[in-house]
């Protein structure tokens, strides 16, 4: 009797180290599917407002930017970037003037993290 119980436990560990062992291998299979591959996009910021990068992502499809200075934003991915264009409108920001290197593979919030922001003094709303 002393024995079965003993064997029971023994194989109920066994079990679990299975199961440890192959959630491991889960996890970093999931991480490895998940892998983003890009480069860094280095971006000289001029004047970049929430209407005028919401005008940048507009022209998204068409490949003439005519040398625009932040046309590479439209290289990020397109649901990083309209989040990006809503939070700017949403607490009325602007990027800050400079150079940046942005992975391409930025979540938003590795983008808030990289980018500088100053409150939009631009009160026309005008395009530049």
């Amino acid at each position: 009797m002393r024995g079965k119980k003993m064997l029971k436990i023994l194989l109920m560990l066994a079990g679990l180290l299975i199961l440890i062992v192959v959630m491991y291998f889960a996890v970093n299979l999931w991480r490895l599917c998940t892998f983003r591959i890009g480069k860094t996009l280095y971006i000289d910021v001029v004047d970049a407002d929430a209407e005028y990068l919401e005008y940048i992502y507009s022209m998204r499809n068409n490949r003439s930017y005519g040398g625009d200075p932040n046309a590479k934003l439209n290289l990020l991915d397109k649901k990083v970037l309209v989040r990006l264009i809503k939070y700017m409108k949403k607490n009325d920001l602007k990027i800050c003037d400079g150079k940046y290197a942005i992975p391409q593979t930025s979540t938003f919030k590795e983008l808030i993290e990289i980018l500088d922001f100053e409150e939009n003094k631009n009160v026309n709303g005008s395009m530049p």
